[in-house]
């Protein structure tokens, strides 16, 4: 037996005391590295699909659309083939690809990961692709502000009604455009195409703007686009939903069939009751329209994914990873979503 005098009992208490505590440290420390890496990996590896089915009194046939966005270079299953299999599944008659789908901080990768899938997906149906910041600023070296528009017009690349001509702006080596139209991709960069989609006209026009911007640089090209050919079922892409609510949605008397947005990531994180947790910089902003999902207005349908991916170190918490797929029926039809 050995015996220890009153300060010695009381420094070994001590030191007992800091392991304790620097073990409850390594296991809470631990715990919460656990939780970030199940957190990380329950919105890394699996997606789900979300169905709508929407009316229009423009639509003679059924006509379906798959939409993606902030893929941000994110593969499920090598080189994507568990999101394609997906997709070829569901039969679309147009895939719509809302920007986002590269990501500025592995451009490498996330090119190699975006041409490998839309070299599949042109053999699915036809690919419309609007740009997303990430997509800017890869090509210009800057997003979509307006110094660089006012730049662009003093270079004269714009047409007689102020409308900036992107696909006269030069693209950096970083740039997608080139190898996306190699494939067959169609990139709608604030400009308009006319498709013929399951027998029948549809109209897809790709708003490139940010809502301060949007005026004057955009309007002239959607009211030409919204009114022109009144026949055609009339789609929207823009890659922020703030361009519909506060740009297109501000023009009178113009309508559309179905917008399709990406950029918020459903908020990255979701909880029940407090909704969507980040938006644009903002911690629980306030409700806009501009949250995923479906939304009506007097001017048509807005559909926002929550997209594919990430470009961030928060993971998605509640918020699984979505490919969106639309319906368009005649217009008897009731709107309706499923998810699966």
């Amino acid at each position: 037996m050995s015996f220890l005098p009153g300060n010695g009992r009381q420094k070994a208490g001590e030191k007992t005391k800091k392991r304790r505590r620097r073990r409850r440290i390594l296991i809470f420390a631990a715990a919460v590295l656990l939780l970030y890496a199940g957190c990380c990996a329950a919105g890394r590896f699996r997606f789900t699909v979300t169905r709508y089915e929407i009316s229009s009194v423009r639509s003679a046939a059924p006509v379906r659309i798959v939409s993606l966005s902030d893929l941000h270079g994110w593969t499920s299953g090598r080189d994507n083939e568990r999101l394609l299999a997906r997709i070829r599944e569901l039969k679309p008659d147009l895939i719509a690809i809302a920007g986002d789908m590269l990501t500025r901080q592995d451009a490498d990768r996330s090119r190699e990961v975006t041409f490998s899938l839309c070299r599949e997906l042109v053999l699915l149906a036809p690919v419309v692709y609007t740009y997303g910041n990430h997509e800017n600023e890869l090509a210009y070296g800057t997003d979509i502000t307006p110094e660089f528009l006012e730049e662009q017009e003093r270079l004269g690349r714009v047409d007689a009604e102020g409308t900036v001509l992107l696909e006269q702006i030069p693209e950096s080596d970083e740039g997608p455009k080139k190898e996306l139209e190699a494939l067959g991709v169609r990139i709608l960069n604030n400009r308009a195409v006319s498709l013929t989609v399951a027998g029948q006209p549809v109209g897809v026009a790709g708003i490139d703007n940010l809502s301060g911007t949007y005026f004057p640089y955009s309007y002239r090209m959607t009211e030409r686009f919204l009114t022109e050919r009144p026949e055609e079922l009339k789609i929207l892409l823009a890659h922020r939903p703030v361009v519909i609510r506060e740009g297109v949605n501000l023009q009178e008397g113009l309508s559309y069939d179905l917008a399709l947005c990406g950029h918020t990531h459903g908020g990255i994180i979701r909880l029940p009751v407090l909704g969507e947790m980040f938006r644009d910089g903002r911690i629980w902003p306030p409700f806009t329209g501009e949250e995923s999902g479906l939304h009506k207005t007097e001017h048509g349908t807005v559909i926002t994914g929550r997209g594919l991916g990430n470009s961030n170190w928060l993971p998605r918490i509640g918020n699984i990873p979505e490919l969106v797929v639309v319906d368009i029926r005649p217009a008897q039809t009731t709107d309706k979503v499923k998810g699966e």
